[in-house]
This record gives C-alpha cells, structure tokens and sequence, in this order.
C-alpha cells in the first residue's frame, strides 16, 4: 500500500514501505521507495529504520528526520522509552503499531 508524501522541499511524493526482512538484532529492517508525481517507477528513497545493536526500532533521523515525523504524526509508531545515541546523532526508540506492518511490501 503506498501513501502520499510531501517532503520537507515540497515534493510531493507517493511512498512505498518495504520489509527487508530483520536486523541481526531482530528488530525489522525498513526501506521506503518512492514514485515522484507523474513518474511510472518505483526507486529507494530512503532507510527508515537503523540497526543500533540493542534489540528495540530505531528510525533513522540521521538521513530522514522529516520521515520519523511523518511516521509518527500518522500513528504507525509512537516513541518509547529513551532515544539512543550513535556516533554523532541520537535516534529515537520507537515501537511500531500492527496497523503499520499492513502497509509493508515485503521483499
């Protein structure tokens, strides 16, 4: 299932959420695709989500913050616990709803 998108530029686009299956965490491995308006095919946008090694989804705010907030505004996940830190960035613990892994196209 796909969704409409407008970034933080004012592209709109339509958006795909992929699973590509697990971390070695076990934690679900998310990538979004995306299809410009007017245009036929399908190509990466973006990872959703990251890998910090401690069992719990994180989403990458690193490389697509506008996309945390569009995720969490729509109610596909909500914020639990403390946000964890990497390097440079801090990454926000999220928890995913069932409603979210309906909308998955799984490869």
């Amino acid at each position: 299932m796909s969704v409409k998108y407008t970034s933080e530029y004012g592209t709109d686009y339509e958006l795909e959420f992929i699973n590509k299956g697990t971390y070695m965490d076990g934690t679900p491995a998310i990538e979004v695709g995306c299809k410009e308006e007017g245009c036929d095919w399908w190509e990466p946008y973006a990872d959703l989500t990251v890998c910090l090694g401690d069992g719990k989804s994180h989403i990458d705010t690193n490389n697509v913050k506008h996309l945390c907030e569009f995720v969490i505004e729509n109610g596909w996940a909500k914020v639990v616990g403390e946000p964890v830190t990497s390097g440079f960035c801090t990454y926000p613990t999220v928890e995913f709803t069932d409603g979210f892994a309906d909308m998955f196209w799984c490869e």
